[in-house]
């Protein structure tokens, strides 16, 4: 058997946990370890943590100040004790077969994920409308030669990526997380995952691309803050990457270099439409800076956008005058009801 540790940051969802924890310790395969992470929260998420320490023997609680995602995880990962690593957010959940189906596509290798596809989850008059999500990469094992080709260049830049930079709905080798958690710094407050998951696909011997499998159900909330308007936010993303040319330059990737750049504008695309749906006093202004704080990558860089939202944000940044940036606040307007 091979020893897999759930890691779930737990901050302030006691509406939702339930449902995360009964369908991890529900799971087929039985050789697991809960960890469940409370970071600082001020609802009832620190006493039904408690809770199932008492019902189930392998689920363990850390409690700790909080300090964000990335400390939380961090801290799951550092006491977990299990071969492979997957990690739950506490407001998600997963199928009860999740993890013995991710197993069955494991080797014998040290350096490997397997990654399944997930279903996003948004509440609407009591049900669940679901919006199934599949990796880009064709189904199937890749091993070093073949990632190094054909997969670790396009994993940056481009509008979508060959397998998702999430840290969940996957199973991933301790090794890889452990060996790379150094660049997660807990500043990064978007994107985080990009941290860990960059340097740690780059770092693997192995991947596997399950088939059509969307296992994790990723729960939309739209008053999570992740869909709030973040006065920081673009500030977060210059950290991010600042990590990323960190790992481009320790791993010696010059490959990624101009998708970097490429990254940096999808980033900023983050950015624009931050301003664009959350800021309605002062996006005109902000979304102007951006374009001149970063005039010379927008103007020098070849980039190609196919979605209309993307098409819409990128118009905006490329040019920021007034008709684009009144186009864009309508649409956000009546797409987000704001």
């Amino acid at each position: 058997m091979k020893k897999v540790s759930v890691v779930v940051p737990v901050y302030n969802t006691s509406k939702y946990i339930k449902k995360a924890v009964d369908s991890i310790i529900n799971q087929t395969y039985k050789d697991i370890e809960v960890i469940l992470v409370d970071d600082g929260s001020k609802d009832e998420s620190p006493q039904i943590c408690d809770e199932y320490t008492l019902k189930d023997e392998r689920v363990k609680v850390i409690h700790k100040q909080n300090g964000g995602l990335i400390s939380a995880w961090k801290a799951g990962v550092e006491v977990s004790t299990g071969n492979y690593l997957t990690f739950v957010d506490s407001d998600d959940w997963i199928d009860e077969t999740m993890i013995e189906e991710l197993i069955e596509h494991t080797s014998n290798s040290n350096r490997e994920i397997i990654a399944s596809d997930y279903v996003i989850e948004r509440l609407a008059g009591g049900e669940y409308r679901h919006e199934y999500v599949y990796q880009t990469l064709a189904p199937g094992e890749y091993l070093k030669d073949q990632l190094k080709q054909d997969v670790i260049p396009r994993l940056l830049g481009n509008e979508y990526r060959p397998v998702t930079i999430s840290r969940c709905m996957k199973l991933i080798s301790r090794e890889l997380i452990a060996q790379n958690m150094h660049y997660s710094h807990e500043s990064i407050r978007m994107g985080e995952d990009m941290s860990v998951m960059l340097p740690a696909l780059i770092d693997a011997d192995r991947l596997f691309i399950m088939d059509h499998r969307a296992f994790y159900h990723y729960l939309y909330l739209e008053d999570s803050m992740v869909h709030q308007y973040d006065r920081t936010m673009d500030d977060s993303f210059k950290l991010l990457m600042q990590v990323v040319d960190e790992v481009i330059l320790d791993k010696d990737i010059p490959a990624l270099k101009e998708p970097a750049r490429k990254e940096r504008i999808n980033l900023l695309l983050l950015s624009v439409k931050n301003e664009a749906r959350g800021n309605k006093a002062g996006y005109r202004q902000n979304i102007k800076s951006l374009y001149q704080e970063n005039k010379e990558l927008i103007d020098s860089t070849e980039f190609e956008v196919s979605s209309l939202s993307n098409k819409l944000l990128y118009r905006a940044l490329r040019k920021p005058n007034a008709v684009n940036l009144g186009v864009l606040r309508l649409a956000m307007r009546v797409y987000y009801r704001k």
